[in-house]
């Protein structure tokens, strides 16, 4: 009888060892796991060394937004996704003939692809409220390259989710509800210096007081090899806030 009870006490505790060690051992591999989820998104965005626009491709990206009225449509297009009770911003991204060709002139030597140098315009239509430019993707370009004018507010941040869309064509963009998307980065973009991210993935633009003005230059089919030549050359991985 007593040697039952200590073998039956021998198996438990063998029990209970082997219970903590694949605790342990899946505690472990869970940290791994999100850390190295965690190192991806991070190296998603890049701080990239280009010059800075001339004062004439500045100007000319300020003229075309001052005559340009609030993207009514991109606004009310958010608003039917997100349902009421977010202020959503008027986003318009749009070419104009002189910022296009002063871009090229300037910027078009440093991709292996063709250049489509355009302004990025966010409007907060309801500046007693901030304003979010809500997730979307850019599916007319699969990267993008920022200067940012006029950040648009104190702290507007740019928001990264875990859903991106198919590389399937270059028309148009997707939105997406806040409600079936995870935050998985938070970066905030300071003006005058250049950003890149890829833009399949859905992202959103938040707090925005008044008005962000970008720069903007779209690469619409580039290989992952000249992107790592980009970098390498050009770019500063950005590391999590």
């Amino acid at each position: 009888m007593l040697l039952c009870i200590y073998y039956t006490k021998k198996i438990q505790a063998s029990q209970d060892f082997c219970y903590h060690l694949v605790f342990f051992v899946a505690r472990l591999f869970y940290f791994d796991f999100q850390q190295f989820w965690q190192n991806k998104y991070n190296r998603m965005i890049y701080q990239l060394n280009l010059p800075r626009p001339s004062d004439a491709l500045i100007n000319a990206v300020l003229k075309a937004a001052a005559g340009r009225p609030p993207n009514w449509e991109s606004k009310a297009s958010h608003e039917r996704v997100q349902g009421p009770g977010i202020n959503c911003a008027a986003g318009d991204f749009f070419l104009d003939e002189q910022v296009t060709d002063l871009g090229r002139r300037q910027f078009q030597q440093y991709f292996p692809y063709k250049l489509f140098p355009g302004i990025g315009l966010i409007k907060n239509t309801s500046p007693d409220t901030l304003a979010s430019y809500c997730p979307h993707t850019d599916k007319v370009r699969t990267v993008c390259i920022n200067y940012y004018i006029e950040a648009g507010g104190q702290n507007v941040t740019t928001v990264f989710y875990d859903k991106e869309d198919l590389i399937d064509d270059l028309v148009g963009s997707h939105m997406a509800a806040y409600k079936d998307l995870n935050k998985i980065k938070e970066q905030y973009f300071n003006e005058n210096i250049w950003y890149m991210f890829g833009t399949r993935r859905f992202h959103s633009v938040e707090n925005i007081e008044g008005v962000r003005i970008i720069l903007t230059l779209s690469l619409t089919n580039c290989s992952t090899e000249d992107l790592g030549k980009l970098i390498e050359n050009y770019g500063t991985t950005l590391t999590a806030n």
